[in-house]
């Protein structure tokens, strides 16, 4: 993946980064500011003032408590009856999580309906397979395809602009100052999180790792690891890394012009492999 065009991103992500201190700045400004107003009130001993102002301040707090509360629950009830009515639900009957509300497990569901719609093969989703190797990043296989060419590893991946990187390196770099989970806004206040939201472990490097896991419950199998963008990292610098990356339609074109190998008795005995497996 080349680094060119990164102007623009990085006027973004210095863009963002004022934002930032902007709010800080002006969240200090108004703490000062508070900090006079009560030292003043406790000084002159104007205490009915300052019960006022506490009663006021209480009050604020618990409606903007109870108001995010509310939009939180019926954002979530939302994304549980997305959930429900999706192909991948109606198909996998893998009962809803409360992890599903994040969004890259949101990217997850649209990625398996759009893959099913297009009748590219069975599927399995969000698998764990059993002694497996993992490097604490991702444990679980976003969806396992079976094609006709082959049995895909795919991982899924969505975040708010392209990524910085080379196949050899661990660690890659997300250009945008926006987080590996969008819920991590703009305003990161810890260190911890900011790190967190501008490094993520080499896709290809997680897919690799799979396919190594998966060949031992199919080593007869031809496997291959892929990761599916999201479309705000697709942009004129992307390159797929020798059939590692690819957007939606780009992969749906890949898989559709392989060559096949296996027919769709051995697929099916494949995935009952599998199933078997995993089953306690």
């Amino acid at each position: 993946m080349s680094n060119r065009s990164d102007s623009p991103r990085e006027l973004l992500r210095d863009y963002l980064e004022i934002r930032f201190y902007i709010r800080l700045a002006v969240s200090l400004f108004w703490l000062v500011l508070l900090f006079i107003f009560l030292l003043y009130n406790f000084a002159i001993g104007n205490f009915g003032g300052l019960v006022i102002f506490f009663s006021v301040f209480f009050i604020i707090i618990f409606s903007i408590t109870v108001l995010v509360l509310t939009f939180r629950f019926i954002k979530n009830a939302r994304l549980k009856r997305k959930y429900l009515s999706s192909d991948c639900y109606k198909i996998t009957k893998v009962p809803f999580k409360k992890t599903y509300r994040m969004p890259y497990y949101q990217y997850q569901f649209e990625v398996f309906d759009k893959l099913y719609s297009h009748h590219l093969g069975d599927m399995l989703f969000d698998t764990v397979l059993k002694e497996q190797i993992f490097d604490n990043s991702d444990i679980s296989i976003d969806i396992i395809l079976f094609h006709e060419s082959g049995i895909y590893v795919v991982q899924t991946l969505a975040l708010d602009g392209p990524l910085k990187g080379s196949a050899d390196e661990r660690i890659w770099t997300p250009h945008f100052y926006l987080g590996v989970k969008k819920t991590l806004s703009v305003d990161h206040t810890l260190l911890k999180s900011w790190k967190q939201a501008n490094t993520l472990v080499n896709p290809i490097m997680q897919t690799d790792l799979h396919v190594k896991n998966l060949k031992k419950v199919l080593p007869k199998y031809e496997i291959k690891g892929v990761t599916i963008l999201g479309k705000k990292m697709i942009d004129q610098s992307f390159s797929n890394m020798n059939n590692h990356l690819f957007s939606m339609d780009q992969f749906i074109e890949y898989v559709s012009s392989q060559p096949y190998l296996y027919s769709d008795y051995e697929l099916k005995e494949a995935k009952t492999i599998i199933e078997n497996t995993n089953r306690i």
